[in-house]
């Protein structure tokens, strides 16, 4: 998730006697911000980093410096090294509400989610007015399972920025892990409207409708997943068992069929046209397909013996020698 950016004030000191930074440093000394800027709208946060880097160099003692490091490493998915980048930061500027914030990220993603907190609410006090500052907050709550706290955090930052995408985002997980499904899907369409193409986002989608029973919508947010992505094996395997519950067993079995084909080393499409068959009561073949779900994966057999779709054979001695029973 992307966060905001750490404004550089690498000149800051000599602004404060009211000269021209052009005046007292040669050019190779300033800051280009805008060529940092071109890298972050292009996102090329690598050549970015290079070019922070490079600044450190000659200002090791630059708060702001560390903490866009911080930043740019995170947006590499490198957090343990941006923690340490963060932390460099705040030892020079214990105040720098930019490296908290995003110190406050940098914890959420390595599951440290009480420090996670703790900096986020430093980061709240200091810029109360920063919507990224109450998403971390509710990043933290939601992955302890805390969502109806989280929902707070962020219905906080919406009133901030009412675009957030990212407020958006947790709102519509908080919602829906919270059982408020038409809220959730609220949400979530909004965010979609902004990031549009979000497998995650479409995942969610997906598992809201389907706890709002709107089956047909399911099918087709699992084809949208399907489109973007074919490797996500999953969703077909999702897609498969929603058609079964809207009883088109024809198109589940195709469905299931693509699987074999397209992943022949997965249990999934196996055991997912097995369960079907069982439905048509074809269930000499249903039980070959079982069985070779099971070769593949013998978890399976634990997962088919408490399976409804089976339960007629709970006491049929070729279903219980298969599932090894």
């Amino acid at each position: 998730m992307e966060k905001k950016s750490i404004l550089i004030l690498t000149l800051g000191t000599s602004l404060l006697f009211g000269c021209s930074p052009t005046t007292l440093l040669p050019i190779d000394l300033m800051y280009d911000s805008e060529k940092v800027e071109a890298y972050y709208e292009n996102g090329e946060f690598e050549e970015a980093l290079a070019y922070v880097d490079e600044r450190i160099e000659k200002y090791p003692r630059d708060a702001s410096l560390h903490g866009e490091r911080g930043y740019l490493l995170l947006e590499l998915g490198r957090a343990d090294e941006a923690l340490d980048s963060l932390d460099k930061s705040l030892e020079l500027d214990p105040a720098l509400e930019s490296a908290l914030s995003n110190k406050s990220w940098a914890l959420n993603e390595l599951g440290r989610f009480e420090e996670a907190i703790d900096f986020a609410k430093e980061a709240i006090n200091i810029k109360p007015d920063g919507d990224m500052e109450y998403i971390n907050m509710g990043n933290a709550l939601s992955a302890m399972d805390r969502d109806q706290e989280a929902l707070t955090y962020y219905e906080e930052a919406l009133k901030i920025n009412p675009n957030s995408e990212y407020a958006f985002y947790g709102k519509g997980v908080a919602n829906y892990y919270i059982g408020e499904y038409k809220a959730a899907l609220e949400a979530f369409n909004k965010y979609n409207k902004l990031i549009p193409g979000d497998i995650d986002a479409l995942w969610y989608l997906m598992y809201t409708h389907d706890g709002i029973g709107n089956f047909e919508e399911v099918v087709a947010y699992s084809n949208q997943i399907i489109a973007l992505d074919p490797s996500q094996i999953d969703a077909y395997y999702y897609k498969g068992s929603v058609l079964v519950d809207l009883n088109k067993l024809e198109e589940a079995v195709n469905v299931y069929d693509t699987v074999i084909e397209k992943f022949p080393e997965s249990p999934s499409g196996y055991y997912g046209k097995s369960r079907t068959l069982m439905y048509m009561e074809q269930k000499e073949e249903a039980l070959k397909l079982l069985a070779k779900t099971i070769e593949i994966d013998p978890n399976y057999g634990d997962w088919a013996y408490e399976d409804p779709m089976f339960y007629n054979l709970i006491e049929d001695d070729a279903f219980l020698e298969i599932i090894g029973y």
